[in-house]
């Protein structure tokens, strides 16, 4: 697993599909993908995403997360992009928390799971 939150996010999305390291899945939480463009898609790695952003964020706007969210869904087999009303630059809702969890628990193995 690789996770992340603003520039950790954007390191973990890019280090995890262009690594050549096979992972549970990546957690991105307000952030974006970093250098798309020299990204060479037939070559990544596809572990599931889970790419968490609130439509008030200040520091990294919607439009961006958008944007990434769109390049990441058409490359990607197992992604999923939520979106939370209000919610700014923070990981203060408890919806994301709830889904940061089931998405855990889906893709870590059961004796992992258990100590979530």
């Amino acid at each position: 697993m690789l996770g992340g939150f603003s520039q950790g996010g954007a390191l973990a999305l890019y280090s995890g599909l262009t690594g050549g390291i096979k992972l549970g899945g990546i957690l991105a939480l307000s952030t974006w993908l970093p250098m798309n463009k020299l990204i060479d898609w037939t070559k990544i790695q596809n572990p599931p995403v889970l790419y968490c952003h609130g439509d008030e964020d200040q520091m990294i706007s919607m439009s961006s997360a958008v944007k990434s969210a769109r390049t990441l869904e058409s490359a990607l087999t197992n992604f999923s992009f939520k979106t939370y009303p209000g919610l700014d630059h923070t990981i203060n809702s408890a919806a994301e928390i709830k889904d940061i969890k089931d998405f855990l628990e889906n893709v870590l193995p059961p004796e992992q799971n258990s100590k979530l």
